[in-house]
C-alpha cells in the first residue's frame, strides 16, 4: 500500500495540534488520567480479593457494578461488557460454585498470549456448554462479550500499573491459592481448567471461531456508534442467526489511498 499522502498526515497534525492548545480539554484528560490512577488500584484490590476467595462472585458483581458507575466511571466498564455482563453471569447460571471456578481461572493474569487466549476460550467453551444445556439462553448470556470484560480486568493488572497495596513486588494480581481454590469448587467440579484444541486452519471450527469473531467486533463497534467494515468475502457468513454482512457499511470511505487499493475495499 502507497504512504499515505502528505495533505492527509498534515490535516491529522493539525487536528493534534488543535487538542494540544485547548486547555480545557487538556486539564478533563489530565483529571481522567488521575481518576483512572486511583481506580486502578481499587480495581486491582477487588480482583485480588475475588482471585484468593475472599469474596464470593455476587459481591465481586455488586461491587464491580457500584464501582464502575461511580469513582470507577472513567473506565467505561459500567455498560453490556463491563459490569451488565458480569451481572447476568451471576443471575443466570445457577451454580455458583463451578461459576466461580471457571470465572477465577478465567481472570488470573495471563503469562503470555498463548495464556489469555486459552483462559478466554476456556470460559468461551463454559458458557457456550451453560447456553447448549438450557441454562441460559444466548440473548440473556451474550457470551461473546467475554472477551471485553476479560480484556477490561486483564489490563487492570497489568505490570505497568501502579503497584496495588495488596500485590507481589511485579505488581500482578495474586494467584488464588489450593484452598480458595478448593473453596470454589463442588465435589463434582473438576480441579484444573482444560485447554481448548485449537481449530484446525480451514476447518469448519477454524471458520465458526472467524466468524464469532468478526461478529463479536462488529457490535462491539456498532455499540460506540461506530461504522463497521467487513471484507466482502466474510459477508455470507453468519453468527447468531445474523449475516455479518447486515452489520457492514458496503465500502470504506476514502482512505487516502490509491484508487486500486481503495477498490479492493469493496
Amino acid at each position: 500500500m502507497p504512504p499515505t499522502p502528505t495533505e492527509v498526515l498534515d490535516r491529522w497534525k493539525t487536528y493534534l495540534e488543535e487538542m494540544r492548545a485547548d486547555t480545557g480539554w487538556t486539564l478533563r484528560n489530565q483529571e481522567l488520567d488521575q481518576q483512572r490512577l486511583e481506580a486502578l488500584r481499587e480495581m486491582r484490590e477487588l480482583i485480588g480479593k475475588y482471585l484468593q476467595g475472599e469474596i464470593n462472585t455476587a459481591g465481586f458483581s455488586q461491587t464491580f457494578q457500584y464501582k464502575a458507575a461511580a469513582e470507577w466511571e472513567a473506565f467505561g466498564l459500567k455498560g453490556m461488557n463491563g459490569a451488565m455482563f458480569l451481572n447476568k453471569l451471576v443471575r443466570h447460571i445457577t451454580d455458583e460454585n463451578r461459576l466461580a471456578l471457571k470465572l477465577r481461572a478465567a481472570l488470573k493474569t495471563p503469562q503470555s498470549p498463548d495464556e489469555a487466549r486459552t483462559a478466554m476460550r476456556t470460559l468461551a467453551a463454559y458458557l457456550e456448554e451453560q447456553v447448549g444445556k438450557g441454562v441460559v439462553t444466548r440473548s440473556e448470556l451474550q457470551p461473546a462479550r467475554h472477551a471485553v470484560f476479560l480484556s477490561a480486568w486483564h489490563n487492570s493488572s497489568d505490570k505497568g500499573a501502579p503497584p496495588a497495596t495488596f500485590g507481589p513486588g511485579d505488581g500482578q494480581a495474586p494467584q488464588p491459592s489450593a484452598a480458595a481454590a478448593a473453596n470454589a469448587a463442588s465435589g463434582s467440579v473438576e480441579p484444573a481448567v482444560p485447554d481448548i484444541v485449537e481449530p484446525e486452519p480451514g476447518g469448519e471450527a477454524a471458520q465458526s471461531a472467524h466468524a464469532q469473531a468478526q461478529w463479536a467486533l462488529a457490535k462491539i463497534g456498532r455499540k460506540f456508534n461506530c461504522k463497521v467494515w467487513i471484507a466482502p468475502n466474510d459477508r455470507q457468513q453468519n453468527w447468531n442467526n445474523e449475516t455479518l454482512g447486515a452489520l457492514s457499511i458496503s465500502k470504506l470511505p476514502w482512505l487516502g489511498m490509491d484508487e486500486q487499493s481503495q477498490g479492493l475495499s469493496r
